[in-house]
């Protein structure tokens, strides 16, 4: 199934058939703006660490089971009313992707094929790199909406540098693999993970 984290990414994942719980239908599921993965379009992210989707629950008068908790559409106050209205209460917001640097670390978002921001920390001392291995570094609120964390099941690029005493490995955009290998970087991982959604 998929659901909407903001107006420009959706979260895919697994989950059972609601509607077979006694006291939820798919009218329910509507309701909490769940939808097939096959219809979803645009940025679609499976399962990562954040962000997260709103979640939702809705009391059951089932001798089986007190209640129900799904994620839902909670990027807007008529979702959250229309859910509101089936029965399902929000019990947790959506969840960003948080975006900032650590004392010895500075936060860096990585491009990739499909147009996903990929959330990852480097060494400070290695934040000279950002142009050349085509980082975004300063996070508009538009690129805020497609940062993901640990997306499941999916690879960043790597290159490598070898000097006299060390090789140092780092994450590098799509776009930016043939400026980093004429720089004299070497490629150690491919991409993967990251195909576009269909008809998009």
């Amino acid at each position: 199934m998929a659901v909407a984290v903001n107006t420009t990414l959706t979260y895919g994942f697994l989950t059972s058939d609601l509607s077979a719980i006694p006291g939820v239908s798919a009218s329910d599921i509507t309701a909490i703006g769940q939808t097939p993965l096959a219809g979803a379009s645009g940025l679609v992210v499976f399962s990562p660490r954040s962000p997260k989707p709103a979640q939702f629950r809705k009391k059951l008068n089932s001798a089986t089971q007190g209640s129900v908790t799904a994620y839902g559409d909670g990027t807007t106050a008529g979702n959250i009313n229309r859910a509101a209205g089936a029965g399902w209460k929000m019990s947790k917001g959506v969840r960003r992707t948080s975006f900032g640097n650590t004392r010895t670390q500075t936060a860096i978002a990585v491009p990739v094929s499909n147009g996903l921001l990929v959330k990852r920390f480097v060494p400070n001392s290695d934040a000279g790199n950002a142009s050349l291995l085509g980082w975004d570094v300063t996070m508009s609120g538009a690129n805020l909406d497609k940062l993901v964390s640990a997306p499941q099941g999916a690879k960043l690029a790597l290159v490598a540098q070898v000097g006299d005493n060390f090789t140092k490995t780092l994450p590098v955009a799509s776009s930016k693999i043939a400026d980093a290998i004429q720089a004299g970087w070497r490629l150690v991982q491919p991409e993967s993970g990251f195909e576009p959604v269909d008809g998009d």
